[in-house]
């Protein structure tokens, strides 16, 4: 796996932190993992993409950037472009 080229302050602007969860591994199971109490709104949702970036998992990212982009959140286009850059290595 490659590391992330990806503008921090695009993947990282609206992650914010959540309840302590301990530092443990696990991750969660549900929709988003650590970002469960964050809603359902067009900012929870490119959250979401963004963690699952941070976490390696670049498809799912995809899919929460697309339903921001849909949307209309403003930094999704530019996070979708971001691994459209990282997925032609």
């Amino acid at each position: 796996m490659c590391s992330l080229p990806l503008h921090s302050s695009v993947l990282t602007k609206n992650i914010a932190p959540t309840e302590s969860h301990g530092g443990g591994g696990g991750g969660g199971g549900g929709e988003g993992g650590d970002l469960k109490g964050a809603g359902d709104g067009p900012e929870a949702i490119y959250a979401r993409g963004n963690l699952e970036a941070l976490r390696g998992n670049y498809a799912e990212a995809r899919r929460y950037f697309e339903q921001a982009a849909r949307l209309k959140v403003a930094d999704a286009p530019a996070a979708l472009a971001q691994l459209d850059e990282l997925e032609s290595y």
